[in-house]
């Protein structure tokens, strides 16, 4: 990573430069919020170092630390247990939105998301969307997605079972 100078204001390409993320993850993590930014005559947009690090600062905050919890960001429901035993120990969060679910696990190091079965029960793509969305906006990050769905919801084209970081769990 190179040397990020808190008094100093960078672009969005410095940022995932330095970072070694895609500039579409930054410009994401400006407009939701995560990364304060202003915005020049022209319309681009600034980052502050110290802003930077400070981001840099909180990410690291749980990172694979020994016996720290995960947190299970849950949209709608909470999970079965029986079904995701590996998440039994996890601190479990509802949240009301993708978006906020995405925003989230943005900012917390350490997350997985679930998707409860009530989600997907209308039409496997949103399932597809939500996946995709997922692996998308959490490049760089350890967490997973874990989605509980009906097995005769589940196209056998689809592409979603193979992602990485995406786990269903057939009922």
């Amino acid at each position: 990573m190179a040397e990020i100078e808190p008094n100093l204001s960078y672009t969005t390409h410095q940022v995932a430069k330095a970072l070694s993320i895609s500039l579409r993850t930054v410009q994401i993590w400006c407009e939701s919020g995560i990364l304060a930014h202003r915005l020049t005559p022209g319309g681009h947009r600034r980052i502050l170092g110290s802003v930077i690090l400070d981001h840099l600062e909180k990410s690291r905050v749980g990172q694979s630390e020994k016996g720290s919890k995960r947190t299970l960001f849950c949209l709608h429901a909470q999970p079965d247990f029986r079904q995701v035993p590996e998440l039994s120990d996890s601190e479990v969060i509802v949240v009301k939105t993708a978006f906020e679910l995405f925003y989230r696990l943005a900012r917390t190091k350490n997350s997985d998301a679930y998707v409860g079965e009530e989600v997907c029960i209308d039409s496997f793509e949103k399932v597809e969307e939500l996946a995709v969305e997922f692996v998308r906006l959490t490049r760089g990050l350890r967490s997973h997605l874990y989605v509980s769905i009906p097995a005769e919801k589940l196209k056998p084209a689809s592409h979603v079972s193979a992602m990485k970081r995406v786990h269903l769990i057939l009922h």
